[in-house]
């Protein structure tokens, strides 16, 4: 149990979570895709970019999507500030 921390698990959009995107509700797509760029998920932003366009007048900056909003606009990463924009 020595030496330093192992994440549990890589920090990459999976396969799965990508086709499970494809049935989810855009406001649920763009929560989980946030989420996951917070996160530094690798694959996240290009979801987000290649998805915002079909999310127009579809999202709402509310509940969970609102909180999730105000976290990545303080984020310490650009990208992730610009995901959420």
């Amino acid at each position: 149990m020595r030496g330093k921390p192992e994440p549990a698990s890589a920090n990459v959009l999976s396969e799965h979570e990508i086709a499970e995107l494809d049935r989810m509700s855009p406001q649920d797509q763009a929560t989980l895709l946030l989420e996951r760029s917070i996160n530094h998920y690798r694959g996240a932003n290009d979801q987000i970019a290649k998805r915002v366009a079909g999310w127009q007048g579809k999202v709402y900056i509310v509940n969970e999507l609102g909180s999730l909003f105000s976290t990545a606009l303080y984020s310490d990463d650009l990208r992730v500030r610009a995901a959420a924009i």
